[in-house]
């Protein structure tokens, strides 16, 4: 088949409506429900009236209230019957029906709410009374977390800028209750859709990642737009059991016919808003960022998203992911987390076997001085001679020194790791019998010649107590 032409031998040439249906029916094959209505599955319907008048209200939404295509493609649908192509009085009525978005005045034998811009057919959560749920916890001596329930959130970054890599990595380490970044998370089941790649191209990515394709719940978006693409992920939502805490939505901006219009984006948002409220799930979107030189972005990091800044200004958190010095063919990533009522923390990421880790050895302006390396290896060695004579100040927590050197929790826990792995600290181990994880990690001074640091300094003491005698 080549555009709207098919060859071969005892093929039908089809008309150019034909064609817009056959392209329509492709576009829908991922909608379960649209799919069994079509086929004339009227389960959950207390009348053929009623799944009659459903099908109707998607044709509506798809063919853009056209209603001579919607009658011819009801009848070539599993549905149509003889009161259908005899009764234009009931043909009529639900077509206008539909065209109208008045809801059926029967209600699905399921439970079914439907507002004017979107369908739910399954009751709403309920809320457990708290407004401060998320998918990773906040920072030490903070409120505000990462990617609030109820809510949308936003990823964004260049095209190949590891938005998907880094969701991925982020999804699989808060389902298994993994500490990211010095923050706690809570083990939310969660699901993937994709509207800016397939099945296939998600593979490719698992197997970078070294990853089996079973980890990740994966489902791709049929092709739709605005209102149409927010009811799809309704229906994916509707689709999955468990109900998922967590939804990400590869290629946000793809869904969007005017990227540009801030009524367009802010419609759709507000739409993704309703989604996240009903069914009390972290609704995170990906999308581009605009292309600007090095320095020359917007002043405010919400605004660096691709299109309207609508985008920035109906979110909740807004991550941001962009190449170090606009180096596209680099490995490394600088990646920053930005909050409604938090300090913004950042992070310096490389590509390792093909996951993003946070990068100790990246030295720019936004990372720790020599004059600051200075500080900390001070405090350190001060807390381990306050160990001395007291055994309880042995341990310490990034907390306790991001208060005492006034550092933000994402500076010192960064610090810190990087310390630590190169030999400077000592990480405290816990027994099984000490319970389950979420406590703050606790640290030392790594007296030992493991560190580098302590045997220069032991080797510089020995030399001065030499040149004494």
């Amino acid at each position: 088949m080549t555009g709207n032409r098919y060859s071969g031998r005892h093929v039908t040439t089809i008309t150019p409506a034909q064609f817009e249906l056959v392209y329509l029916l492709c576009s829908q094959i991922h909608d379960a429900k649209f799919r069994a209505l079509w086929l004339g599955n009227k389960s959950g319907y207390k009348s053929q009236s009623e799944a009659d008048q459903a099908l109707c209200d998607r044709l509506a939404r798809l063919l853009k209230n056209n209603g001579e295509k919607i009658d011819a493609a009801f009848r070539m649908s599993g549905l149509t019957r003889e009161k259908w192509t005899t009764r234009a009085d009931y043909r009529e009525r639900t077509i206008a029906r539909a065209i109208s978005g008045k809801e059926s005045n029967a209600p699905l034998a399921t439970n079914r709410s439907v507002s004017k811009e979107l369908e739910f057919h399954l009751p709403a959560v309920t809320n457990n009374g708290t407004h401060r749920e998320y998918v990773i916890s906040p920072a030490p001596g903070q409120k505000d977390g990462w990617f609030p329930l109820g809510a949308v959130s936003l990823v964004g970054g260049p095209s190949g800028g590891s938005k998907t890599t880094w969701m991925l990595q982020l999804l699989l380490a808060q389902a298994s209750k993994a500490s990211l970044y010095g923050h706690d998370t809570y083990g939310r089941p969660y699901l993937m859709l994709g509207a800016d790649r397939g099945e296939d191209a998600h593979k490719r990515t698992m197997d970078r990642m070294n990853l089996s394709h079973a980890s990740v719940p994966f489902k791709p978006l049929p092709l739709a737009w605005d209102l149409g693409a927010a009811q799809a992920i309704v229906d994916q939502i509707e689709a999955t059991d468990p109900i998922p805490e967590v939804v990400f939505v590869e290629g946000c901006d793809m869904l969007v016919t005017e990227v540009n219009s801030i009524k367009a984006v802010s419609y759709f948002v507000h739409a993704l808003q309703k989604i996240a409220q009903h069914y009390r799930v972290a609704i995170i979107g990906s999308l581009g960022s605009p292309k600007v030189k090095e320095g020359h972005g917007y002043t405010a990091t919400r605004d660096n998203l691709l299109g309207s800044g609508g985008w920035g200004r109906t979110v909740e958190t807004v991550v941001l992911l962009s190449f170090p010095k606009n180096d596209d063919t680099s490995g490394r990533r600088n990646l920053t987390v930005v909050l409604r009522n938090a300090p913004a923390e950042k992070f310096p990421l490389k590509f390792v076997d093909g996951l993003l880790e946070i990068d100790p050895d990246k030295h720019d302006e936004d990372n720790r001085e020599a004059g600051q390396a200075s500080k900390d290896i001070e405090w350190y060695q001060a807390q381990a001679r306050l160990a001395q004579k007291n055994p309880a100040k042995k341990w310490w927590t990034t907390l306790d020194m991001e208060r005492a050197l006034d550092l933000s929790h994402s500076t010192a826990d960064r610090h810190v790791k990087h310390d630590h792995a190169k030999g400077h600290l000592v990480k405290k181990t816990r027994s099984k019998s000490q319970g389950p994880g979420g406590q703050a990690a606790e640290y030392r001074w790594n007296d030992s010649k493991t560190n580098p640091l302590w045997v220069e300094q032991q080797t510089r003491e020995q030399d001065e107590q030499g040149e004494a005698f």
